[in-house]
């Protein structure tokens, strides 16, 4: 088996959830078999940008900078929307590594998940844009949530390798 590489914590509601993480992550033993091991901790907003007990993304961003056991900070099972705005937020206000995989478009409400548009999934011709948003707002870790499934990679996949010949044709 191959060793592991990272770890995610993801889906992540609260500050408080996040400052109870940093604290585990700050008490590990010099000698954890944690360190030295990519740990990214991921978020899940409100649509204002808020998390779940109506504290601010920035002030989140914050904490886990400040985390040296974090490597990546980002966002999850968010709306495509929430998922660019908050990654622009994180990116001027850390030089970590972001992490941004937004699900099909639905809303947590704090006790169940809305559909306001309707749509049951993100087209995966949509996803190609989804991908690319996000990683013009900073994040290096891309990829889908919720409903995203094995089209939505490919999509991507195909973005990924076009992007790449294009940039060998203009280095030619």
């Amino acid at each position: 088996a191959a060793p592991v590489a990272a770890v995610a914590l993801e889906t992540i509601a609260s500050h408080a959830e996040a400052a109870a993480i940093t604290r585990a992550l700050d008490a590990l033993p010099a000698d954890s078999a944690v360190r030295g091991l990519d740990v990214w901790c991921s978020l899940t907003l409100t649509a204002r940008g808020q998390t779940h007990d109506g504290r601010r993304w920035a002030d989140v961003v914050a904490l886990l900078d400040a985390c040296a056991g974090v490597t990546h900070v980002g966002l999850n099972c968010v709306p495509l929307d929430v998922c660019e705005r908050g990654t622009r937020v994180a990116a001027r206000l850390t030089r970590k590594a972001l992490v941004a995989y937004p699900n099909d478009g639905r809303r947590w409400t704090g006790r169940e998940w809305l559909d306001p548009a309707g749509v049951a999934s993100l087209d995966p011709e949509q996803a190609e844009g989804q991908y690319a948003r996000c990683a013009r707002a900073g994040a290096s870790v891309v990829g889908g949530c919720c409903n995203c499934g094995p089209a939505h990679i490919r999509a991507w996949r195909a973005h990924l390798d076009a992007e790449a010949a294009r940039a060998a044709s203009a280095a030619d």
